[in-house]
């Protein structure tokens, strides 16, 4: 017999504190219920971004690949041009100047796309946890950029950083760890919008309190590493996929650290 009617049977309990708990009972079922459908939703979505991000990762490699073969294929042919040369004597007849001048660009197009895709690709490895939490990442000249929307930072109209935004530092950081040899430049976006706030009177703090957030936990970290932070609130709408209140990481090799380890004459 089940207890809360053995109560009432009993006389332990008047019926309208017996009803009171059923209600209470079914209320708590149904609340249970509901968080365990959203954590089977959670859990849904990160499997899916991560397919996304391994499938994005798969398609890079096989590109880099691709590159990798051309470069490939166009130093086995000055190779071989090379080896006719010492067979014979004699170089053979040189190209066309246009045509000599459309394989060395082709060639050097192919190189640079090659570093660009190796660096977007060690990223992209290096920032999964970032990306599967919502951020994306994208090549923007020689940089890769990461991209993370405030809302994921911040709650609205607070100006600390949330449990979860905390969080998601902490994985940045982490990231970062993994790349050496990186300058890194934080932008802070943000809608240019009118703003009722006494902490944030203006969109163009609202855009620098995530960048600067982000700089001062990084710059904790890794003391070591090359870091600006900067805010814009331009009225251009964002790239597609992106919010207009974002922070981004430009991420670039330092130039001085390629300088430190080249070999000495």
């Amino acid at each position: 017999m089940r207890p809360l009617l053995f109560l009432l049977l009993t006389g332990c309990v008047s019926k309208g504190r017996y009803e009171i708990a059923l209600v209470q009972r079914d209320a708590t079922r149904i609340a249970l219920s509901a968080r365990s459908a959203e954590a089977i939703h959670a859990s849904l979505d990160a499997e899916s971004d991560k397919a996304a991000l391994e499938a994005e990762i798969a398609s890079r490699q096989a590109q880099l690949d691709a590159l990798a073969l051309e470069i490939a294929t166009t130093r086995a042919a000055r190779d071989a041009l090379l080896g006719e040369k010492a067979l014979w004597g004699t170089a053979p007849a040189a190209p066309p100047p246009e045509l000599a001048q459309a394989l060395a660009s082709a060639a050097d197009d192919a190189a640079v796309a090659l570093r660009k895709s190796s660096r977007e690709q060690e990223v992209a490895a290096a920032f999964a946890a970032v990306i599967e939490r919502g951020a994306t990442l994208s090549l923007q000249d020689d940089a890769v950029v990461v991209s993370i929307p405030s809302g994921l930072l911040f709650q609205e109209g607070w100006v600390t950083l949330s449990p979860r935004g905390l969080e998601l530092v902490a994985e940045v950081v982490a990231s970062l760890g993994g790349l050496s040899g990186r300058t890194l430049q934080i932008v802070g976006h943000a809608a240019p919008t009118p703003v009722h706030s006494r902490e944030l009177p203006s969109a163009w703090e609202r855009a620098l309190l995530p960048a600067v957030a982000l700089a001062r936990e990084i710059a904790s970290a890794n003391p070591a590493m090359p870091l600006t932070a900067s805010s814009r609130a331009a009225g251009e709408p964002p790239p597609a996929g992106q919010d207009a209140d974002r922070v981004e990481l430009w991420i670039e090799d330092d130039p001085s650290a390629a300088a430190r380890f080249a070999p000495r004459e």
